[in-house]
Order: C-alpha cells, then structure tokens, then sequence
C-alpha cells in the first residue's frame, strides 16, 4: 500500500513538472517572439553604435525543449563615409534548456562568414571609434539603470547570495560560485571564414582570413580544446607584402579559472606556406609549441619551444611577475647549412656540419631595464670559398650588462687572422648617440700566410674566355646606350634639389692591426698600424710596414665638415724598396723588373656627401739601377726608323736597352688636371735620356693633353738628328683627351724645321718623320709612347 501511494506521488509530482515545463514553454512562445527579439536586439546596437548605419535581417526563434536563435544577416558601417564595420551572413544559437536544467547538454553557437573592418584615419581614430563616439555616456548610463532594477527586482536573492560571499570571503576563499545544475553542460563554439581586413594611415593594408576557430567541449569537469586555422596577408608599407598560414591548437581547464582563479594551458602554433614580397629568402615553415601557467596573484611563466627545418631550435623558459620579465635557459641551436638553404641566391659559402649556439638569458626588470647575458659561438668554421682562395671562419663571444666580447678567426692562406672586439652597448639607455659610446677596442693580428705569385696573378690578371669577353662587350654597350638615353632624359627635366642626409656620426675607439711572418711571393712582409675614431672623424697614427727591404709609412686623418664632407689628407712615404719583389703584381707580359723605388706622396681627397670626388696630390718618386725586362722596345722601334729615307738599312744599329739608371716621375694630380712637372727616364750607361712635362686632362674633361718629350738616342738617333736636324734630341708633342695619347707630328716637324733649314734633307727628313709619325710605324710608336707614359 505504502509503494503505491509513493508510485502515486510520483507520478503526480512529474505530471506537475510535466505541465509546469509545457505550460512555461507556451507562455514564452506567447510573450517572446522574433519581432520583439529584433527590436530590442537593434535597440541595443545602436546604443552602443549611434555613428553607425545598421542592417538587421530576419530573425527565427524556436522555443521547446530545447531554444534555438538564428540572425540571417547584420551589417554595420558608418553612417558619414560608409566605411564598413561588421558583416555577418548566418548566425545561429542552440540551447537545449531541458538537457541543461537536468546537468548536461551542450550549447552550439555557429558563426558563418563574418567579415570585419578595421580602418585607420588618424593615430586616435578609426572606424571603430567613430562609430561608438557618442555612445560611451549612454551605455554607461543603461547600464546603471539596467544594474539597479536588476537589483531590485531580486533584492532577496541578491541579499542571501551577498551573504554567502561575505561568508567567503571572511574565510580567504574567493572562488567564483555557479550553480549544480550547469556544472555539466557544455559550449561549443564556432567560427568559419572570418575574415579581417585593415587600412592603416600609412596606406599599408592587409587581410587575415581566419577559416576556422572552435571552441569545443567548454565545460567545469574536463579540458577544453580549441583550434583557430587562418590565413594571414599583412601589408608592410605601400609595396611590400607577406603572406602565411597559421594553425592554432591548444587546450585549457575552464574550472581552474573558476575554482583556482588560474590559467594552465599547452598551445601548438604552426607557421606556414610563407611568401614575402622582394624577399632574399624563403621562410620555412615554423612550429612552436607554448606551455603556459597564469597564477592567481597575476604571475605568469612557462616555456616556448620552437624549431624549423628538422633539428634547428629556439628554447626558452619565461617568467612575468611584479618584479619583471626573465627569460631563463635560453638555448639557440641553428645549423647553418639549412640558414644558407632558405637564400634564392647562391653564395660561396660552405657550411658542412657548422652550427650557431647562443646560451643565456635576458633580464628585464620592474624599470624595463635589460640585463643580457648570453655567450655565442660558430663552430666548426663556415667555409667560404672563391677561386683559390679558401677561407674558414669560426667565432665566439658573449654579452654580459653592457659588455661585448667577440672573437672572430678566419684561417686562409696558411695562417690566419684574428680579431678580438671589446665594445660596450648599454640598451637601457635612452636615447641612441653613436658619438656618445664608450670607446671600443678592436685588435687584428694576421701571421703565417703565404700569398703565392700565381694567386696574386690569377686574381689580378684572371683568363676569361673570349665566350666571355664577347658577353660582357655586348653588355657594356647595352649598359652605355642605356645609361645615355637615361643621361639624355634626365638632362630634359629640372634638376632636383639633393637631399642630404643625417649627419655621420663615427664611434669613439682604437683599431690595432698587426702582421708578420707573412710571405708574398718570396718576400716577408711585416708591419703594424693604428687607427683612432671619435666624432671628430678618423686618425691612421701610424701604419709602418717592411717589404723586401724597403720600408713604408702611411699617416693618415679623415674630419666630417659641413654637409657630411669627408675631408682626407694623408702621407705616404717609401724608402729602398726592391722593385723585384713587385714582379707579382705586375701584368704577364713583363718577364722582369728590378731596381729600388723610394718617393712621397701627399695631399688631400674630398669626398662630398653628393657629387664627385676632388683630390690635390703630389707625387714625388723615383727608382735607379733596374731593368725592366719583356717590352721588347729596340724591336717595336727599329721598324719605324726603317721608313725614314735613308735610313733603310740602319735601323739594326738602333738599340733600347732594357736596363735604365734612372727612372723619375714629379707631378700634382688633381680632379681637373694631372700637372706632370717632371718625367726623367735615364737608360743604362746613359744611352737613352727621355725628359718631358706638360698637363693631362683626365675623363670626363674633353680638353687636350699637352706632354712634350725630349728623347735622346746616344747611339743612333742623336747622331743623325744632329747631322741633318742641328739638335741631338727627337722632341715629341703628345696630345688628346684623356689618356688617348697620339703624337702631334706638325709638332716635331715644325722644330726639327729650324735645324734641317740648311741642310739638303729637309725635305726627306720631313717626309720620313710624317710617315715615322702617321704611317703604319706611328700605329707602333703609338703603343710604345703609351706603354711608357700612360
């Protein structure tokens, strides 16, 4: 009896909640309708958008056991401009709400097509903040009016629940309370084909294509995934543009947040499919995995793993508190091999199993102070390689504070070259001032190489191929027709004022160079140098060196002036060196040279921010008691002689040695003219004396040099001149643009006139000197005068 009366209860008690749930859903169906929904929707957005235009299309609403919403369409944009704001094609809402009040079911929202617009006018204004402009007071306003009745229309409730929290709180517990009957349910959320696009003030734009965030299983018991896919394309300036693709996963504990007030979370990121506008390289793809724990007093740390190409990786422990940001255990691995494998240009470097470590970590404190410390190091040594020449470079070093220590060893040739740099670089400080560093100490020494005379030759004086030569003519001509059309162009218009740039600005330090056992060709080679920097410009002290028992000094100074004017002056001088230790340098065609070279040279060199370059020079050198082996001059001359009546037969007699007593050069060079006032060429046992002077105009001035030379043969042409011409000297006008030196024979024939006026071959004197000048000899002689004086 008793069982069934409960069986009656039962039933009774469920046909009631029965009738109070179906009778509840027919008065809301009877008070809640779509109309009524969209009214109070468009009421509230255009509270919180009054600079807005807003279009709202249909709404359905379905209410039973479970409450569905769906907005076909909303779309905003300002009422002044029409720059659009939101868009949205399809949004739907499902709430099973009988699921939910007995513990369980899940809450979809699906969010379709969503286009979002961000547009930016001034630094404080966009879109954005146009379109809510007048509606901050107003909705500050609603939503006190809207707290106070909400007060007190549950004036009982809110007190027990008031008390409860005092409770708590008397207690330390601050956990935020939510009701039994939703610890089981569940939000899932999502979003396809958002799409983001930005206009920024610098006319840069871009757009981020978000193909989908979810949102799945939101709930108080277990961890909740989420995942965002999107498509990235950024505007970086006007021109310039970067695309990729971006998945997101991660998981998290919603009860945590509520229950702990704390934030645990592991999140995946993959980069993507990279392209960059005008890039030098290819970006690989990236993958970087972030651990994150978020502390109820605020406190953040965690780790950030990333890796790219295999077995490169960036690895850091992080921790944000009140006291700062430290980045702990930092670790960078990069294999240098795969770094060289993103360039599209090739480059003549060989990396093998090299690798970049950095170790360390980073300070930064509550002042947003830096405080680095970090040791760097290359090894084994990345190989660059052109031609013969070899090079292996290894570094290492460390910043510590402000302290920058580096060491670099470039192992070539058979020796090697370091260079040790001591700098400091605060970062804290406030403003940048290259001037205002303090002094840098940089010390190169080289030691124990052997530059051999065929690398010297090969890289001075390289074989191309005539395949080659042909090329580079035709595109040297190309290059010049182009360059005058542009020239010609350019000269139509008005010509621009030049901008100048910022003044240069050169750091305080000390370079040391050093050098010694080192062997060029099969001479030793020694020396040591310094050089100051400070704002004021650059000072070589002293820069002395010996070779092949010569020595060297180079004292040089650079001042910034007005207008970035760089303003050189400098002196080298040069004593007792052995001419035979330059055979290496010099083109093939020279078997030998000998003697010993001593001279000076000084003056100034301007360089002017735009504009050419102006230069005052004075050189005085001279070489005695040498040779000069290969030219071959008593073969190239004998000819020409031969074509002079008279003298058929007699040109065997005609003899330049190769070897000279003296050999002199004095002169000023500057950019307008190179003001020869001395040359003097003394052949060996003073057969062959050759003195000239005169100026040359370098390119691009069209003026015409105007050297004269005195040559006098002691053995064959100073006798017959003298016979036939009064004089023992053959004089030589040499003229034309630049260097294209030619002979000015009307000037050596109206000289040699005086002398030849009483003799019987004036005549024929005068016709062999214009076919020794203009005639196929004067082609040779041609090559001669410009083998010796060009």
């Amino acid at each position: 009896m008793k069982m069934s009366k409960l069986k009656l209860a039962l039933i009774i008690s469920f046909s009631v909640v029965t009738l109070a749930l179906v009778g509840g859903i027919f008065y809301a169906k009877s008070k809640i309708t779509p109309a009524l929904v969209r009214e109070q929707t468009l009421v509230q957005l255009e509270k919180t958008f009054p600079g807005a235009d807003i279009e709202l299309g249909k709404i359905d609403l379905s209410i039973g056991f479970s409450l569905g919403l769906e907005i076909e369409k909303l779309k905003l944009a300002l009422k002044k401009g029409k720059t659009p704001l939101f868009s949205v094609a399809d949004l739907e809402v499902k709430i099973p709400v009988i699921s939910i009040l007995l513990g369980g079911g899940s809450v979809d929202i699906n969010l379709k097509n969503p286009s979002v617009h961000y547009r930016e006018f001034t630094a404080k204004s966009n879109n954005w903040t146009r379109a809510m402009a007048k509606g901050k007071k107003t909705g500050k306003k609603k939503v006190k009016a809207s707290a106070a009745k909400k007060t007190s229309a549950s004036s009982g409730s809110s007190a027990k629940v008031a008390g409860k929290a005092a409770s708590k709180n008397e207690v330390g517990a601050e956990a935020v309370a939510i009701p039994a009957f939703l610890s089981g349910s569940k939000l899932n959320l999502k979003l396809t084909g958002v799409d983001v696009t930005y206009r920024l003030k610098d006319k840069s734009k871009g757009k981020v294509l978000l193909t989908k965030f979810l949102v799945k299983n939101l709930n108080l018991k277990t961890a909740t995934a989420f995942e965002l896919n999107s498509k990235i394309d950024l505007g970086i300036g006007p021109k310039e543009r970067i695309k990729f693709e971006t998945l997101v996963i991660g998981e998290f504990n919603l009860k945590d947040i509520i229950d702990k007030q704390e934030f645990y979370s592991n999140i995946v990121i993959k980069l993507k499919d990279f392209e960059m506008t005008n890039a030098p390289l290819k970006v690989p793809d990236i993958n970087t995995n972030l651990k994150v724990e978020l502390k109820k007093n605020g406190d953040l740390k965690g780790t950030v793993t990333t890796t790219f190409m295999g077995s490169n990786k960036i690895f850091t422990n992080y921790a944000v508190t009140k006291k700062g940001i430290l980045l702990s255990g930092l670790n960078i691995e990069l294999k240098i091999a795969d770094l060289l494998s993103t360039l599209k240009d090739k480059v003549p470097v060989s990396a093998g199993a090299s690798e970049l470590k950095i170790n360390g970590s980073v300070n930064v404190n509550s002042k947003n102070k830096i405080y680095p410390d970090i040791k760097m190091a290359l090894s084994p040594g990345v190989v660059y390689s052109q031609g013969d020449l070899k090079v292996v470079n290894t570094f290492n070093g460390s910043y510590k504070g402000s302290r920058i220590r580096l060491t670099l060893i470039n192992e070539m040739l058979g020796g090697s070259v370091e260079t040790l740099v001591s700098a400091q670089f605060n970062l804290n400080q406030k403003k940048f001032n290259l001037g205002k560093m303090k002094p840098f100490l940089v010390d190169v020494s080289a030691k124990n190489m052997v530059i051999s005379e065929s690398f010297i030759q090969k890289t001075l004086y390289p074989v191309v191929p005539e395949s080659e030569k042909k090329k580079a003519e035709a595109s040297a001509a190309a290059a010049e027709s182009s360059s005058t059309a542009v020239t010609a162009k350019a000269s139509a218009k008005k010509k621009k004022i030049v901008k100048r740039g910022p003044p240069i600005v050169v750091p305080p330090g000390t370079t040391n160079i050093s050098w010694r056992n080192i062997k060029i060709g099969q001479e030793g080679f020694s020396g040591k140098g310094k050089i100051k920097t400070s704002t004021s410009g650059i000072d070589t002290k002293f820069f002395n060196f010996k070779f092949s028992k010569g020595e060297g000094k180079l004292t040089h100074s650079t001042r910034i002036r007005k207008g970035n004017l760089l303003d050189n002056k400098f002196t080298f001088n040069l004593e007792g060196l052995k001419l035979a230790s330059l055979k290496v340098f010099m083109p093939p065609m020279l078997e030998a040279i000998t003697g010993t070279f001593s001279g000076k040279v000084n003056g100034n060199l301007k360089l002017p921010e735009n504009g050419n370059p102006r230069y005052n020079v004075n050189v005085k050198v001279s070489a005695i008691d040498g040779t000069i082996k290969g030219l071959d001059l008593s073969s190239k001359v004998s000819g020409v002689f031969a074509k002079i009546p008279g003298m058929k037969g007699k040109s065997k007699k005609f003899d330049i040695p190769e070897g000279y007593e003296t050999l002199l050069l004095n002169g000023r060079f500057q950019e307008t003219k190179y003001n020869i006032s001395k040359i003097h060429f003394v052949g060996i046992k003073k057969k062959v004396d050759i003195k000239g002077s005169g100026p040359i105009y370098p390119p691009p001035l069209k003026k015409d040099a105007d050297l004269k030379l005195s040559i006098i043969e002691h053995s064959f042409l100073a006798p017959l001149l003298q016979k036939e011409a009064k004089t023992n000297a053959l004089p030589i006008r040499l003229k034309g643009p630049g260097f294209a030196l030619t002979p000015d024979y009307a000037y050596t024939t109206k000289k040699l006139a005086k002398g030849v006026a009483k003799t019987r071959g004036k005549k024929a004197l005068k016709k062999g000197l214009n076919k020794f000048l203009k005639g196929k000899g004067g082609g040779k002689v041609d090559k001669l005068l410009k083998g010796l004086f060009n």
